[in-house]
C-alpha cells in the first residue's frame, strides 16, 4: 500500500465536551492531497482536539471531516477504526507505545492490521527508520528508552505503514536541536516523496516554516489561516 495522500475538507466542524461546551469550532478548512498543514496556538487551545477529530478519535463532533470520499463523521465506530488502520499514521504527544515491546515491534505495529503480503515491507521500513533515527533496537523495551528515543520510535511507527495521512502532535518536542532537525528533514522528505498528506501540531517554528499552510487555534477557534 502506497502513501499517496488524500485531500481534506472540513465543513462546520464542532467538538463538544460532555456538558455541551464547544471545545473546537472550524467553519471551513481544505488541504489538497499531499499537502502539508501546520497547526499552531497556545497550550490548551484545541490543537490536539482538532488532530484527534481528523483521526476519527472524537465522538462528540458535528459537521463534516472528509478525507477524499470518506466522511469520518458519518461512519460508525467500526468502519472509522478500519479507515484509521488502513489510511492514517499518528504520532501521539504522549507516544502511546507498548512498554512490554521493543522499538522494532512498536515501530512496525501497523503490520498487525495489514494484509499478510504487506507485513514484511512494514517491518523493513520500521527497521530502516529506527536506524536512520539512531535508535538501537537490540534487546530493549520501552522503559529503557529515553524520552527522545520514545519520540523517535513513535515517529517511525507512524511512518512505517506508508499511510496516506500522517497526523503528528508535537513530533519534535522531546528532541535536541540536531536530532530534531534530522528527524524533521527525514519526515518531510518521506512525506514529499510519497505524496502523503501531513497535518502537524507544533510549537516548532522550524517545522511550521516548512508547511504549505499554517492555521492558528486560540480558545477552540480557528483565528487565522495563511499560505
Amino acid at each position: 500500500m502506497g502513501g499517496e495522500g488524500l485531500p481534506l475538507a472540513i465543513e462546520d466542524l464542532e467538538v463538544r465536551s460532555t456538558d455541551g461546551r464547544v471545545l473546537l469550532s472550524v467553519p471551513r478548512l481544505e488541504l489538497p492531497a499531499g499537502g502539508t498543514l501546520g497547526i499552531r496556538g497556545p497550550s490548551g487551545a484545541g490543537k490536539s482536539t482538532l488532530l484527534f477529530a481528523l483521526a476519527g478519535l472524537q465522538d462528540r463532533m458535528t459537521g463534516r471531516i472528509r478525507w477524499g470520499d470518506t466522511d469520518l463523521g458519518a461512519l460508525r465506530s467500526g468502519p472509522r477504526t478500519a479507515f484509521r488502520a488502513l489510511h492514517v499514521g499518528i504520532v501521539f504527544q504522549d507516544f502511546l507505545l507498548f512498554e512490554e515491546l521493543g522499538p522494532l515491534a512498536n515501530a512496525s505495529l501497523a503490520a498487525m492490521y495489514r494484509p499478510r503480503a504487506e507485513r514484511p515491507g512494514i517491518r523493513d521500513r520500521a527497521r530502516r527508520l529506527l536506524r536512520r533515527f539512531g535508535v538501537d533496537e537490540d534487546g530493549r523495551t520501552v522503559p529503557t528508552l529515553s524520552g527522545g528515543e520514545r519520540q523517535r520510535v513513535a515517529v517511525a511507527r507512524a511512518m512505517s505503514g506508508d499511510a496516506a495521512i500522517l497526523l503528528a502532535d508535537e513530533p519534535t518536542a522531546n528532541l535536541d536541536r540536531d536530532t530534531g532537525e534530522r528527524l524533521l528533514a527525514d519526515l518531510l522528505a518521506r512525506v514529499r516523496e510519497n505524496g502523503t498528506t501531513l497535518v502537524a501540531v507544533s510549537h516548532d517554528d522550524r517545522l511550521l516554516a516548512r508547511m504549505d499552510r499554517v492555521v492558528k487555534i486560540v480558545d477552540g477557534q480557528m483565528v487565522s489561516a495563511h499560505a
